[in-house]
């Protein structure tokens, strides 16, 4: 196993009524608006996939109890988009890496300062792009809408460096801003701003 490992998710498409409570609708996938959602842990350099988990939305189906105990609504359908179901989810995807000082790849659907903060807590260190409605992130490092549409704004970039808890995140302009977190480059960046 490589030293990188990527955490995403994939579909296959499903319209069967007997998996009601496993079917996921979202009509921007290809593979059709009703689908099987599967959370993926795999290494980056082998391309082995160490953890899979498929979606579910009621309790009673759920493996782990604990996972959906406080995060569902009172009809029994999972909160999908909550925050602490989703740092939770991340967590129980990283378990087979805690301790390992490996790094964790993943896109701004899982990505987040608390998040990264909890992984560092199991020696798992993380790199992703971030939302710009995420909490924690440092003001510092985004842009407003009139600094990106400026003529020659391409290019320009804001670091935060936290030392605390070893975070950097960076912002830059891709066209449009592009933000990211990261607890496995701080060592390199603090190099380059001393």
């Amino acid at each position: 196993m490589g030293s990188e490992f990527s955490l995403d998710e994939a579909s296959a498409a499903c319209r069967s009524a007997y998996g009601r409570h496993l079917i996921v609708f979202n009509p921007m996938k290809n593979c059709g608006k009703f689908h099987f959602r599967f959370y993926l842990l795999c290494c980056s350099s082998t391309y082995v996939c160490v953890k899979l988990r498929i979606h579910v939305k009621t309790d009673e189906m759920v493996e782990d109890d604990k996972f959906v105990s406080e995060s569902t609504t009172t009809d029994g359908v999972e909160e999908v988009g909550s925050t602490k179901v989703l740092n939770q989810l991340v967590m129980d995807m990283a378990r087979p890496l805690y301790g390992k000082g490996i790094t964790l790849n993943f896109n701004n659907y899982y990505a987040s300062p608390a998040i990264a903060i909890q992984l560092l807590g199991q020696t798992v260190f993380c790199r992703g792009t971030l939302r710009k409605n995420k909490r924690l992130i440092p003001k510092y490092i985004l842009f407003s809408k009139s600094e990106a549409k400026g003529k020659d704004s391409r290019g320009a970039v804001k670091i935060a460096v936290n030392l605390r808890f070893q975070l950097v995140a960076v912002g830059w302009i891709d066209g449009n801003p592009v933000h990211m977190i990261s607890s496995a480059d701080t060592a390199e960046v603090r190099k380059q701003l001393i």
